[in-house]
């Protein structure tokens, strides 16, 4: 460029390609055979070009020799990321057998004192060495292809940090097939290194079988472990390798099985969310009109679109583990000096119960029992003297895991039971759970004598019903003996107990069995008859889950006030 500007040329524009044209700055014209004298007078000039030429010709071939080296040094960096394992393996193979050798004699020894697991074997010199290496990262036909969109880590964190109008976005990540393999095996040295690193970037996700399975064997071969001689520079472990067909096997530590975990219970919250976003949004372009009394939180007609666009809104903005509604563990008391009311103090519900009952599905106790303690609050707030049991207390002396209560330990609850109540309460309420596929209530009363029982299916005769029906009359004849103890002014004579069967309204569908049962001593409470409106069980359940939710934000307000 110095020639260019001694000779008073404009300087040119850059051209696109730095070094498309090198080659043309380095031809020389051929110059005609004539004067001596012409050659004389271009000289000076001539000079100064052939050395512009020069330069600019140093410069081009300079430049292409950095663009090749840097283009080489490229590919070479690409390759060994690529490649690294490999090449890591054979070269350590290669500069040090005697000392994969010695590993792998150390590890076998220290193997030996292994029990294996039931179904998880414990290879002997699995993981150590170069061939541990060569293991961790490779051996098979490529990564397992069935993997979750981001790595575990990343999905335990979303699921305590999205919100959940993101987390019903989402998809359930996949899981790998029955037939994937576990079982323990010895990692060591860069192997054991290797297997650390990529323990942040693991994708897969067991079955939760296969995944009990591996916390199995992995916690029954760390009981039969002796410990193991530790060298500082190799130091051993025990790890879950799991293969799936051809694929290259992968290495799961504790923490990464735990990690799993909490994708697999990600995996089931996505689902339901999805269910409840898809039942909310329906039941917000319903035109129903929800009656009066079967609002439970303010007694007044409201619409079902209003009343799901409310529960929807509300949950949206909540993440995964939220409470949205508690008791302490006090529980509801009448008042500073009497004796606790009920036994709901500790209860709550979290936003995966809610979205488990916003669904067409068999509710289960959380929604339910968090209405029977509101309710009871009610009771004491307007000193009704009812007493509402929750499904742990009505389960105590009738059936716990499908299996009937004996006599005797049933007698100790009803006991308890009703030592929990102040002597004030002339009628119990309660929701009873039929071999854990149905609920049906019952209610009982010291002033009538009688005990309705409620179903909303009108089922007929079962061993499991026959079997609470007797427990009912037990209870109401406890009942009346502690009553009676603290009413010395009643007449003689005992109350003769009958029971019958109430069977309307009836459900017209499969799963609302519990809204139906619930709705029903709430309306035995305040004394309505819900026979002469219109019911509909997925109306019932939403009224149920805006209840909680309202009565939720009030609390959590009282709370924030004191």
């Amino acid at each position: 460029m110095a020639g260019v500007r001694r000779s008073g040329q404009n300087r040119r524009l850059r051209a696109k390609d730095p070094f498309g044209d090198a080659s043309q700055l380095t031809v020389k014209s051929k110059k005609p055979r004539g004067s001596r004298q012409a050659t004389k007078k271009q000289s000076g000039k001539t000079k100064s070009k052939a050395l512009a030429l020069t330069k600019a010709e140093i410069i081009a071939a300079t430049a292409k020799e950095r663009v090749e080296e840097a283009e080489n040094k490229a590919a070479v960096t690409e390759a060994e990321a690529k490649y690294a394992l490999p090449k890591t393996a054979a070269a350590e193979a290669a500069a040090s057998k005697a000392a994969a050798a010695a590993d792998a004699a150390r590890v076998s020894k220290a193997s030996a004192k292994v029990a294996p697991p039931p179904g998880a074997p414990l290879p002997g010199g699995a993981g150590v060495g170069a061939d541990g290496v060569a293991a961790a990262g490779g051996g098979g036909d490529g990564p397992i292809p069935i993997v979750a969109p981001e790595p575990l880590w990343a999905l335990e964190r979303a699921s305590s940090t999205a919100r959940m109008h993101q987390v019903w976005m989402r998809r359930p990540a996949p899981v790998l097939p029955p037939s994937a393999v576990v079982s323990v095996v010895h990692l060591s040295g860069s192997a054991l290194s290797t297997a650390t690193r990529a323990c942040t970037r693991v994708r897969v996700i067991l079955p939760r079988a296969l995944l009990k399975d591996a916390f199995g064997a992995l916690a029954a071969a760390e009981r039969a472990a002796n410990p193991p001689a530790v060298n500082n520079s190799n130091e051993m472990q025990l790890v879950v390798k799991l293969t799936l067909a051809k694929y290259d096997p992968v290495y799961l530590f504790e923490s990464t099985l735990m990690e799993m975990s909490s994708a697999l219970a990600f995996n089931e919250a996505i689902g339901s969310s999805i269910r409840f976003n898809s039942w909310t949004s329906r039941l917000a372009l319903s035109n129903a009109q929800l009656p009066g009394m079967l609002n439970l939180w303010s007694g007044s007609s409201m619409q079902i679109s209003s009343m799901a666009e409310a529960v929807h809104g509300d949950i949206a903005l909540r993440h995964p583990g939220d409470c949205v509604w508690a008791l302490p563990r006090g529980g509801l008391r009448s008042s500073s000096t009497e004796v606790q009311v009920g036994a709901f103090g500790g209860y709550s519900v979290s936003v995966p119960d809610v979205c488990g009952a916003g669904q067409e599905a068999f509710i289960t106790n959380a929604l339910l029992d968090a209405g029977l303690a509101e309710l009871q609050d009610r009771c004491t707030s307007s000193s009704i003297p009812a007493g509402v049991l929750s499904t742990s207390q009505s389960a105590s002396f009738t059936h716990i895991a499908k299996k009937q209560v004996p006599l005797e330990r049933a007698m100790t609850a009803i006991l308890e039971v009703l030592d929990s109540w102040s002597s004030s309460v002339t009628q119990f309420v309660m929701l009873l759970n039929v071999e854990n596929v149905h609920w049906i209530s019952a209610t009982l009363s010291f002033l009538s004598g009688s005990v309705p029982v409620y179903d909303s299916l009108g089922g007929g005769r079962c061993a499991a019903k026959d079997h609470i029906l007797n427990r009912l009359v037990l209870l109401a004849r406890q009942a009346e003996l502690r009553w009676r103890v603290s009413h010395p002014d009643l007449s003689v004579g005992g109350i003769e107990w009958t029971v019958h069967k109430v069977n309307s309204p009836r459900q017209g569908d499969s799963y609302n069995c519990g809204l139906f049962a619930f709705t029903y001593i709430w309306c035995t409470i305040y004394r309505q008859d819900w026979t002469s409106v219109v019911v509909v069980g997925d109306q019932l359940r939403l009224s149920l889950i805006y209840f909680v939710l309202m009565c939720g934000r009030a609390r959590e307000g009282n709370r924030a006030a004191a």
